[in-house]
This record gives C-alpha cells, structure tokens and sequence, in this order.
C-alpha cells in the first residue's frame, strides 16, 4: 500500500502566530487570539505532526487520530473570531478539507473521502464568499 502522500498532496504549513507583546507605548497592547483562535492553531499543528508521522511510518491506526484532530481544528476556526486575515483562516480551512479528504482515501473511506474534496472544489469554485459558503 502507498502512503499518502504518494498517492494525494498534503498541505503541511503549520499555523505560525507572530505577536510582539511590547506595546509601542503606554496605552497600546497587542491583543492575544481568543481561546478558541489559539486552540485552532495549536490542534491543526498538532495535526499535521501526527500526519506526517502516520504518514512516514504507514501508521493507519494513527489516521483515526489524525482526523479527529482536523475535525476538532476545523471546528475551533468555525468559532474563533480570531483571525483579522481572512486568507489566512481560509487556507488552513482548505487544508483541513484536503488532508481529511486523503486521510479517508488512504483509510479506504471513499465516499468521505470525494465529500472532502467535493466541498474543497465548491470553495474553490465559490464566488468572493470562500470559505464562509460553507457555514
């Protein structure tokens, strides 16, 4: 059996917060992600490292981890007001979709599967709306 990555693209950019914490003067303070911002950035991460681990090592048992991990990310970006770039939650969102999407595939869930990559190619083809079509 090949892995997935031979047989599928994943995206494995990780979520990178830069925050300077030191105010450019008294009154002004850079505001930290909501909780559920940051719990979206720390579980996708954490996606992709067990991804790339199940991956490298033809764990399919770690792929059922892998994708409750997506759908917990998947869920924390629904909620999180967190993001002041658009394009940068809309990405992480067409990640999840596409590597949920061979994560199926490679557990031989295809129908799952062709449901990921059904609503990752109605984003695509959505109008200025992107990701937000999907809600």
């Amino acid at each position: 059996k090949h892995s997935c990555s031979q047989q599928h693209y994943i995206y494995r950019n990780a979520i990178a917060a830069f925050l300077d914490l030191t105010p450019k003067n008294e009154s002004s303070t850079q505001e930290l992600p909501s909780s559920s911002g940051l719990t979206a950035m720390i579980v996708f991460n954490l996606s992709l490292v067990y991804h790339c681990h199940a991956d490298r090592y033809s764990s399919s048992s770690n792929l059922t981890k892998v994708l409750r991990l997506y759908k917990k990310a998947l869920d924390a970006l629904k909620t999180a007001p967190w993001l002041a770039h658009k394009s940068y939650s809309d990405m992480t969102v067409l990640g999840i979709l596409n590597n949920m999407g061979a994560v199926f595939h490679e557990l031989d869930k295809y129908e799952e599967a062709e449901d990921c990559f059904k609503v990752l190619k109605n984003v695509f083809m959505t109008s200025k709306d992107g990701v937000v079509a999907l809600e």
